[in-house]
């Protein structure tokens, strides 16, 4: 920590615009160790809003017209709201339409990256999780910041940063995942497709040049790892402590498109979507190929299971909708979502118990699917085997009806 301090006060004298031969002194790289140490600093530190407005001068004296200027300021706009400082920066903090332009984004701010992950990261972590004292004025600023940043991320990536194609991936996907917060579910579809593209793509080729080398097809079919951390993804996609995997978050969100679409009585729209969820569950069985042969009770996988048994549902909904002179196709999709559920359900209950929040909800999930169905008497009977359950559960399969499904007790030992 003393460390970090020492770094950030000799920032702040060094971008100083009073100190003798600061502008003599900027050199390459010597903007973006501002923003490093300011995003290092925090939202809420005065140090932060000393560095950036010093990293703001050092942008306008060297690069007026390029893309540093209008950066600065996208970073210096929450800061200053949440130190309460706009009274005196007002020029600052009532900007918000900060775009800059792509053709002027050098190869010198590859080393602003990593900065950019930070602030935008703690942005959109305090525009979700707020503290009790936040304006509505920060929350806005903080929604526009994370918005824009995801978005330069992706611009920076694609123009000086295009052959790390696995952090493109990263910075697409994270902005799904921003734009699906925001509530424009067709901008998130389209950056998670992209993502997953590149991603599949990736994993083609390197799945493709170890089975050349060990003759396993099988052999490294996980070879794309998922970090917790979005500045330490290298062969991987970032996936937060609540987010789910890639494929799914796709799905969910063309889910509840196609979904709408049913509702709405369009049935080109219901069916391009259902397409994008098919797409999503093939790339997910593609990755976890090896895992469904190998470990069929792990845990992860009754996530899998869960959105198959999704994916089955709104096909069956489909078919009630619009293809009711031929229902045998809504019988065969509530079979198969049915039986995807029982094997959600459980791998949960053996991995987790029934007292855990995750079996809890896919119980809710799977009553909700057969009522809507219309299965009352399955509703019923599942309902007394979940009331018959112990909250130690843990290690058992469930049911006979369930165990027949999977029997997690004997193919886990």
């Amino acid at each position: 920590m003393r460390l970090l301090l020492i770094r950030i006060g000799l920032v702040a004298v060094l971008a100083a615009p009073g100190a003798p031969g600061a502008m003599a002194q900027a050199r390459p790289g010597f903007w973006e160790l501002s923003i490093e140490a300011a995003a290092n600093a925090g939202l809420d530190s005065p140090v932060a809003g000393i560095i950036l407005g010093n990293a703001f001068a050092l942008a306008q004296g060297s690069d007026p017209n390029g893309a540093r200027p209008v950066l600065t300021r996208m970073h210096m706009r929450p800061v200053y709201i949440a130190l309460n400082k706009c009274n005196l920066f007002k020029s600052v903090c009532d900007t918000p339409d900060l775009e800059p332009d792509n053709s002027k984004f050098d190869p010198g701010l590859k080393d602003y990256i990593g900065s950019l992950v930070t602030l935008q990261d703690s942005y959109y972590d305090r525009w979700q999780n707020p503290h009790p004292d936040d304006k509505k004025e920060l929350l806005e600023a903080l929604r526009y910041a994370a918005q824009h940043l995801a978005e330069f991320e992706v611009a920076l990536r694609r123009k000086i940063a295009s052959e790390d194609a696995i952090k493109l991936a990263n910075a697409l996907a994270y902005r799904g995942r921003v734009f699906r917060d925001l509530g424009n579910k067709m901008h998130a579809i389209g950056d998670f497709q992209e993502a997953l593209k590149l991603i599949s793509a990736l994993r083609a080729e390197i799945v493709a040049d170890r089975e050349f080398a060990t003759g396993d097809p099988l052999i490294n079919m996980g070879v794309l790892e998922v970090s917790t951390r979005r500045e330490d993804v290298n062969e991987g996609i970032y996936v937060s402590a609540d987010e789910q995997p890639l494929p799914w978050r796709l799905m969910k969100a063309a889910n509840d498109v196609a979904t709408e679409a049913i509702k709405k009585g369009d049935s080109p729209e219901a069916e391009k979507y259902i397409q994008i969820m098919l797409a999503a569950e093939a790339a997910d069985d593609s990755d976890n190929r090896l895992m469904n042969r190998t470990w069929t009770c792990q845990e992860s996988l009754a996530i899998d299971h869960l959105w198959r048994a999704v994916l089955n549902e709104t096909r069956m909904s489909y078919e009630q909708r619009f293809k009711q002179d031929s229902p045998d196709n809504a019988v065969k999709y509530f079979k198969n979502a049915d039986f995807e559920y029982k094997e959600a359900l459980e791998i949960s209950l053996f991995s987790h118990g029934s007292a855990s929040d995750d079996f809890k909800a896919m119980v809710e999930d799977y009553l909700d699917f057969l009522k809507e169905a219309g299965h009352e008497e399955d509703v019923e009977r599942f309902e007394a085997t979940i009331k018959a359950m112990g909250d130690a559960d843990i290690g058992t399969g469930g049911p006979e009806e369930w165990q027949n499904v999977l029997n997690c007790p004997q193919v886990s030992r």
